[in-house]
């Protein structure tokens, strides 16, 4: 017994999936940009703010992990011929940005 399926009869799962990878790689990318704010923020606020620099030490180990799996999950929001573009611009951002914590975290 064969089925017949019509040619975009998965189309609705891959849209869902896009949208749930979207979602995910917002959140995760949410975290990020938060837990690096509160890094900066602890670097150049008021030193009474954080003064023994707790927020620097977990925000840079808590916003790499949310950063790498912003960088993991955001090209599958978009269509696959554009997977690879997002994946560049995601991929360069992260280790930027994650250089910039790291160095924080090392010399402040």
């Amino acid at each position: 017994m064969s089925s017949r399926r019509k040619p975009g009869a998965h189309r609705g799962v891959r849209v869902a999936l896009r949208v749930l990878a979207g979602v995910a790689a917002g959140v995760c990318g949410l975290a990020f940009a938060v837990l690096s704010w509160l890094v900066l923020s602890s670097l150049f606020g008021p030193p009474s703010r954080d003064p023994h620099g707790y927020a620097i030490i977990f925000g840079t180990i808590l916003a790499i992990p949310a950063g790498v799996l912003t960088t993991a999950l955001a090209p599958f929001a978009f269509s696959p011929d554009r997977r690879a573009i997002v994946s560049r611009i995601s991929t360069i951002a992260f280790l930027i940005i994650t250089a910039a914590l790291l160095l924080i975290w090392f010399t402040a």
